[in-house]
């Protein structure tokens, strides 16, 4: 039998470089996956599973099917849990949670937990650390204010390696 593999699907939104560099920075600062994965947009989040890559694909290009590049802004960073700074969309919303509930059709049916409502966001931080959220959380507001206008176009797949690495392993256009 196969081993399962670790996934997960994400969108890489389409940046200015100015806003790549403000966000990279403060997730740097803050993030322990920013340098291993770019700035995304979750929308299904990891999983293991046997599934092969091209089923996985194919139904990635079945839920792309019409949909067309898009237009997102994120604005505003807010905390999570006392753990998670996010980066908050404030329009592209419907449309990722469009792509959000269709991915968990089909074969990622099982994978859905519904005990978590899906808000987009772009993960900035997480902070393991007691005590230092409320301050990580103001020093990143104070470092990406203002709005971050971005253009989607694909739906990537990536696997999570075992020493935590992401490794792209398909990308589907919108």
């Amino acid at each position: 039998m196969t081993e399962p593999v670790a996934r997960a699907i994400v969108i890489f939104p389409e940046l200015p470089a100015s806003a790549i560099d403000a966000i990279g920075a403060v997730r740097r600062d803050y993030d322990p996956l920013a340098e291993l994965i770019g700035p995304h947009l979750t929308l299904v989040f990891p999983f293991a599973s046997c599934i092969a890559a091209d089923v996985l694909e194919a139904h990635m290009s079945a839920v792309a099917r019409g949909v067309g590049a898009f237009d997102v802004e994120l604005a505003e960073v807010t905390g999570s849990d006392d753990e998670y700074l996010f980066l908050n969309v404030k329009r592209g919303n419907d449309l990722l949670i469009a792509l959000h509930d269709r991915l968990y059709g089909g074969p990622l049916g099982s994978h859905l937990d519904p005990r978590f409502t899906f808000t987009p966001h772009l993960t900035v931080g997480r902070i393991a650390a007691a005590g230092a959220f409320a301050a990580a959380l103001a020093d990143a507001r104070a470092r990406l204010p203002g709005t971050f206008a971005a253009n989607v176009r694909t739906l990537c797949a990536y696997r999570i390696g075992a020493a935590n690495d992401r490794t792209i392993e398909s990308t589907v256009t919108l």
